[in-house]
């Protein structure tokens, strides 16, 4: 899955009012990875829009980390991942 493709999985689920940006309130509910999300605010108006969440994505997965990645669930050994 592209990081656009998870962006848009993403923002069908959690935003809630549907206009298209998601708020401090609509990411509380994904935890530790909600917050490091609003931290993709690259404009500072307090919502995250899906430009800057794909950005923010596309910059985990080049660093290795987010879903699926090494640390993340089912990223390898010590990954999250079920054991081997």
């Amino acid at each position: 899955m592209t990081p656009a493709q998870r962006v848009d999985s993403m923002f069908q689920r959690l935003d809630s009012d549907s206009d298209g940006k998601l708020s401090k309130d609509e990411t509380s509910a994904m935890g530790q990875f909600g917050e490091m999300l609003m931290q993709a605010d690259s404009n500072s108006d307090g919502f995250v829009e899906k430009a800057e969440a794909t950005k923010a994505m596309a910059q985990m997965r080049r660093r290795g980390g987010g879903p699926g990645g090494p640390g993340g669930p089912g990223g390898g050994p010590g990954g999250g991942g079920p054991p081997r």
